[in-house]
């Protein structure tokens, strides 16, 4: 019965994935959820009371599918702390880009101005999930003396905001579908700053981190 249920919502949840890359968020309802899945209206609302909540779901499931990889990453013993940093990079660039659309229709609500709650519930998970993980790559770069850092966990929180900073400073291009190219220089140069910013928290030279990539830019703004 459990399994049944679990499956029950993941189809819910993969469907409205669909709808919201094809739609976006304003022009995905319940009803056509429903209506898509083939489901009854009480199966729904038994799983989710409301549109926000199951796109709270979609989060989740996308943030999930995307922590299995990275934990692989961060245990891997054969790989430094450099190695690990960067792949860890490399691997959400290429994970957001195999699903621009979903994530740009994801941007559109997240960044919402009304969404404040919204947004302090993903840092809330990052803190969770992710900051460790950066924690442990930190300790480790510690050791291996390739960062300089003086509290690891101060730094990888650290690291977090200034992600989460940047998505708002790069979320109007990101649901931007046609841009210019002075736009896409803004966003080369913002995520310059940030590459910049993370290398003198960990205490790196200039050029070691990964996180600036024009050509993964071009990729996500091409059609």
């Amino acid at each position: 019965m459990t399994n049944q249920i679990s499956k029950q919502k993941e189809k819910i949840i993969s469907t409205a994935e669909g709808l919201l890359a094809r739609k976006g968020y304003d022009n995905t309802s319940v009803n056509e959820v429903i209506k898509e899945t083939g489901i009854a209206k009480g199966t729904f609302y038994h799983y989710f009371d409301s549109k926000e909540s199951l796109f709270d779901g979609i989060i989740a499931r996308l943030s999930d599918q995307a922590l299995k990889p990275i934990k692989k990453i961060v245990d891997n013993p054969s790989l430094s702390a450099i190695d690990k940093f960067n792949s860890m990079i490399d691997f959400a660039k290429k994970y957001k880009l195999a699903r621009k659309k979903i994530y740009r229709a994801l941007s559109r609500w997240i960044f919402n101005e009304s969404n404040i709650r919204l947004r302090q519930k993903l840092i809330n998970y990052y803190s969770r999930f992710i900051v460790p993980d950066f924690e442990k790559i930190i300790k480790q770069g510690i050791q291996e003396k390739s960062f300089n850092v003086g509290n690891p966990r101060l730094a990888a929180d650290m690291i977090i905001q200034l992600a989460v900073a940047a998505g708002e400073k790069l979320w109007p291009l990101i649901i931007t579908e046609k841009v210019a190219k002075n736009e896409i220089k803004l966003f080369e140069d913002t995520l310059n700053a940030y590459n910049e910013a993370i290398e003198r928290i960990l205490g790196v030279k200039p050029g070691q981190l990964n996180i600036f990539e024009s050509r993964m830019i071009e990729k996500f703004f091409a059609d």
